[in-house]
Formats: C-alpha cells, structure tokens, sequence
C-alpha cells in the first residue's frame, strides 16, 4: 500500500510526468554519446578528439553569448503575454531581433576576418583554421537557433516536439557521422564539425514550421526593448560564463596540448549524463518557476528539488567510475586515457556543483535583479583566472579539474546568500503590507 501511495504521488507531478517524457529521450541521446565514445576514440587520434571538443566548447560558448540572453526573455514573458496575438508579436520581434544581432555580428566578424584574431587568442597549438572556418559559422549559427527553438518547445510546454527533435537528431547525427568517419578517413575534425551541425540545421528547418506558425507578423517596440533589457545581462553574464566554465580548458591548451585536452575532454564526456539529466529537469522547471508568485513556496521547492538532484547524481557518479575502470580494463577505452580515472571523480563533482547554480540565478531573473548575474560572474571569472593560472601550469589536468571545482563551489555559496537575502527582503515587503 505504501508502494502504491508513492507511485500514485509521483504519477500525479507534473515535473516527474514531464521529466520521464523529455528524459526517455535525453537519456538516450546521452546514453548514446557515452556509448558511442569507444567508436569515436577508435575513429579519432588523441589530438583529433581533442581539438575538436575545444572547438566545440568554443562553438557552445559563442552560440550562449549570440543569444543575447533571448532564450531567457522568451521563457520570462511568454507566459506575461496572454493573448494568442499578442504573444505571437512577441515571439516574431524576439526572432527579428535574434536575427538582426547575429547577422550582424557574423558579418563583422567574417568579412573583416577578426575571428582570426580570437583564434589566435584562444588557440596556443598551431592548427588550420582556415579549412575549419565556414564549418565553425555553419556551427555558431544552428547552435543558436537550436537554443531558441528547444527554448520554444519547453516554454511553450511541446513535449512532444522535444521528444521527436531529439530523436531525429540522435539517428541521423551520430549515423551519418559515423558512417562517414569510417568510409572517407580525412579530417575526422572538420567531418564531425561540419556534417554533425549541416544535419542538425536541416532537422531544425524541419521543425520550425510550429514554431513560425505560432508568430503574428508584427514587430512590437516596447516588447523588443523590454526582452533586451532583460536578455542583455544575460549576455553579459555569457562572456563572463567564458571565463567560468571554460577557462580551465583555454589555460589547459596553453600549457598543455591537444593530448592532454583528449583526456580532459573525455572525463567531460563520460560525465555527460549529469548536465543532460539536470538540462532536462531545468528546462521543464523553468516555465513552473517563474509561474509560481510566492518567492518563499519557489525557495522550499528548489531545495527539495536540489535534494533530490543530489542524491541521484551521486548514484549517477559511483555508477560512471565503476562503468569507466570496466571499459578500460577490458581494452574497451584504450590504455592511452587511464589517466582519465583520476580525473573523473574531480570532474562528476564539478559537474553537481555547476548543475545547482542555475537554480538559484533564476531568483535573479525571478526578481528581474539580472545585472547582478554578469557582476558575481565577473567576480567569479577573476577567481577562476587567478586559480588557474596558479594551478594549472603547476598541476596540468588535475590543475584544471581543481580550478574549476574550486570556482564553482564559490559561485554555489555566493548565489545561494544573495538569493536568501533578497527573498528575507521580498518576505519583509509582504508583511509590511
């Protein structure tokens, strides 16, 4: 009877109901990537799978930063907007605005060549870029839209749509990929940047139609002002999520090579799971989030949430290195990336830690207090750049991995103080009233 209770209980959550929905697909789409990481290390050299993943962080990074924080402004005033038309305004001046900025911003930077100058920056290990260039604004760009539509789907509450996206995606990407990898043995880099993002560009044109049908062909003013002035901190807090999140790897290659980064990147890799099951869960708690109106009812919620966050990610964790030791033993992982086991532990622990901050940055938004997010996160890059430049050089990977631990724990501690201080204040506002 007890049993049945709890399954009755949790039958009826919307966030469980919703998780097991958009998760029997992210799990897979994870699953798969973890499992297929033997055939890619197989397809790859060490330096390959290296450069790579660093561009790809590149990719990601840039793709955050030209969002404008537009994503955000979407999964805020939707849900403001009652009116079918009304919100269908709002939704084509988010994208024509999305548009303008990023066409813009890309044609600067490609016909003035200035991407050449953040190459060279970013980069201490001498590779072609010129070969990978179309295939990195190829990337950017569908990264982007990406980000605004699966933005759209779970705003919108279109599990649906999430499920049969991801899916489509999944088959198609790693299929062709790998087939390709296999058949052409070239540039296993530019045949993984370049195919894996062209797929994933036509899947997204596939699945736009919704998402244009449900927009009212007019460009609203007020509606554009008032999603920059809530996007554009979030853009700011982006570049300094740079510095943050992607700093250990930038120190890393300067002081290390494309080898050293493999390993790191596989350690990433392996713990995969725990962003892509927190994703899941954050994406569908977002639209609940800002719905709620008592800042103390969302409080207790997030922290139960965080419990149980916790808890399985710990599950999650002990089942990785255990997984990881099994496929090296067996040759499965070849022997060149043992050292990844001792790497591994720092990096699913990192992995918890950043999982749980964006929990509480939400407040920020919540209390439309969001300058405050690119300030602590400036705050946060100086610890992380001082941090690394001191471990790193010293430490290598296990420099990295303990920089961006350290980085993150402190990020947890000073967002969790602002947001009990200001929902203190929001509590004491009430009263008075």
């Amino acid at each position: 009877m007890q049993i049945r209770r709890y399954i009755k209980k949790y039958k009826g959550n919307i966030i469980v109901n919703r998780f097991v929905r958009v998760f029997s697909i992210d799990g897979l789409v994870s699953a798969s990537g973890i499992l297929l990481l033997p055939v890619y290390l197989k397809l790859m050299t060490q330096s390959e799978f290296g450069l790579f993943n660093y561009l790809l962080t590149i990719i990601t990074t840039f793709s955050l930063i030209l969002n404008y924080g537009l994503s955000v402004a979407q999964s805020k005033l939707y849900h403001v907007y009652k009116d079918d038309e009304e919100r269908g305004a709002f939704l084509f001046t988010v994208n024509m605005i999305q548009l303008l900025f990023l066409s813009g911003v890309l044609f600067i930077l490609y016909f003035l060549k200035l991407d050449y100058h953040v190459i060279s920056l970013l980069f201490r290990n001498k590779f072609d870029y010129e070969s990978y260039r179309h295939a990195v604004f190829l990337a950017i760009i569908v990264s982007v839209y990406s980000l605004i539509l699966l933005n759209y789907f779970l705003t919108s509450e279109k599990i649906n749509l999430v499920q049969k996206y991801g899916l489509l995606k999944l088959i198609l990407v790693h299929g062709v990929v790998i087939v390709l990898l296999y058949m052409m043995k070239v540039d296993s880099v530019m045949i993984r940047l370049k195919y894996s993002f062209l797929i994933e560009g036509l899947v997204i044109l596939v699945f736009s139609y919704p998402y244009l049908k449900s927009m009212c062909l007019r460009f609203n003013l007020m509606q554009a002002i008032r999603s920059v002035k809530l996007g554009f901190p979030m853009m700011l807090a982006a570049i300094v999520g740079i510095i943050i999140n992607s700093g250990d790897k930038f120190f890393l290659e300067r002081y290390g090579n494309f080898i050293d980064l493999s390993i790191y990147y596989l350690a990433f890799s392996l713990s995969a799971v725990i962003p892509v099951v927190f994703t899941t869960v954050y994406n569908i708690w977002l639209p609940l989030f800002f719905k709620e109106n008592d800042a103390a009812v969302n409080m207790i919620k997030t922290k139960k949430l965080i419990v149980y966050l916790v808890c399985f990610f710990i599950v999650i964790s002990l089942v990785t290195i255990l997984a990881v030791k099994l496929l090296l033993n067996f040759g499965i992982i070849s022997s060149e990336y043992r050292s990844v086991m001792m790497v591994l532990p720092i990096v699913l622990l990192t992995q918890i830690l950043s999982s749980i901050v964006p929990l509480y940055s939400n407040y920020l938004i919540y209390f439309e207090k969001t300058y405050l997010i690119p300030t602590v996160g400036f705050m946060m890059g100086v610890i992380c750049i001082s941090l690394n430049l001191w471990l790193v050089p010293r430490y290598g990977i296990y420099g990295a991995a303990a920089s961006s631990l350290l980085t993150h724990l402190v990020y947890l501690i000073t967002e969790y103080t602002i947001v009990v201080t200001y929902i203190r204040k929001y509590q004491g506002l009430v009263h008075a009233r």
